[in-house]
């Protein structure tokens, strides 16, 4: 199942970020978007890659 297209995480750092500047940049929030989604995907691969390693070594 893949991840939705942004979470209720992801929209509130984008308001963070956003809602403080006197003009809305829309490009600056899409680059907001892709940088959160971007770590969260290097997050969930790491923590995959660690419980796989670690279901490994307790099957042996």
């Amino acid at each position: 199942m893949d991840a939705p297209a942004l979470t209720v995480s992801q929209v509130r750092q984008l308001l963070q970020v956003v809602l403080p500047q006197r003009k809305f940049d829309a490009e600056s929030a899409l680059d907001e978007v892709e940088r959160i989604q971007k770590r969260n995907r290097a997050a969930y691969l790491s923590h995959r890659k660690r419980k796989l390693r670690e279901l490994h070594a307790q099957l042996k």
